[in-house]
């Protein structure tokens, strides 16, 4: 790390990048940014990230900053976390880190490690850790067991595994045909790290558009009628209809995909026919699988609740 970085310099950095930024939510942009400190995220969801980020908690909840390396003077990304949206907080206290995993109601799980070690540039690391872990515990959040979550490991295990397997498959059968074409010895490894390479693109890009075509496949009568509700409401746009075309569908969604255009769509007619807490409740049901999809539940989310609030 260069000398110029420090928990000064990156909070700097924030204030300037993020807090000015006009699409930046409220909750962020008025974040006060007192207790920073310096860790990773180490997975999102399923996924390994081992990004570098500052981590600041208050009363209502915890906003992360990642930077695409503290080499470079640009934010990555950003999330404000509100505790009101966990039902589980775990925090693993290490000889040199601790770690803290975050289980959100709506299966989204993040797993950080915070430095406990004093290191020059962050002087408060010590101090504002503790802060952020006395904060966190205070929320009482001990649930960590999580349906949708669980759901999405083991949808990820199994298509690893197919990954795998049929990746090994794809190899073998290019190695063979290579075996009994060419045993030249100066050209045959060339060919054979060419053939590897140009066999591991082809089985994930055939291995994608199959899956894809099997959602489709056994989804294909419940995405004619989905489809076909949604293109009539822009046509009309009659609520009324809208909501009870949808629970009078022949068809039930199969697979995560389908359920979550499923559920995201009837949230939206539930909230034009004003049945507010039905509409957030549906918004519960969809797997947050990528940060697009979770990006789209909450900006649905605020719009509902702003509604909410504004009858009130």
């Amino acid at each position: 790390m260069k000398k110029r970085y420090s928990e000064q310099y990156l909070t700097d950095i924030i204030k300037q990048q993020l807090f000015t930024d006009e699409n930046v939510s409220e909750e962020a942009a008025s974040f006060p940014l007192e207790h920073p400190v310096f860790g990773y995220l180490k997975k999102e969801n399923v996924d390994e990230r081992q990004t570098n980020c500052i981590l600041d908690v208050e009363e209502h909840g915890l906003l992360v900053v990642l930077f695409s390396g503290l080499k470079k003077d640009k934010i990555l990304e950003h999330f404000y976390f509100r505790f009101a949206d966990m039902q589980g907080i775990k925090i693993k206290d290490k000889k040199f880190s601790v770690y803290i995993t975050l289980q959100f109601t709506n299966g989204m799980n993040y797993e950080f490690q915070l430095e406990k070690r004093k290191m020059k540039g962050f002087p408060n690391q010590n101090k504002n850790l503790s802060y952020a872990i006395s904060m966190m515990e205070k929320q009482d959040l001990h649930n960590m067991s999580n349906r949708s979550y669980r759901k999405r490991v083991l949808y990820d295990k199994l298509f690893s595994f197919i990954y795998v397997i049929t990746l090994v498959a794809f190899e073998l059968l290019a190695l063979r045909i290579l075996f009994n074409f060419h045993q030249d010895s100066a050209l045959f490894f060339i060919l054979l790290v060419i053939i590897s390479i140009f066999v591991a693109v082809l089985h994930l890009i055939i291995l994608f558009l199959a899956w894809t075509y099997i959602d489709k496949l056994i989804n294909r009568k419940f995405y004619k009628a989905y489809n076909q509700i949604v293109a009539e409401h822009k046509e009309k746009n009659d609520a009324e209809e809208f909501l009870e075309r949808f629970n009078n569908l022949p068809y039930k969604p199969k697979g995560k995909q389908a359920k979550n255009a499923f559920y995201i769509s009837k949230s939206t007619a539930l909230y034009e026919n004003n049945r507010l807490e039905e509409a957030l409740a549906c918004l519960d049901e969809v797997q947050i699988s990528t940060k697009q999809i979770y990006e789209l539940v909450e900006k649905q989310k605020k719009m509902i609740e702003g509604d909410g609030h504004h009858q009130d």
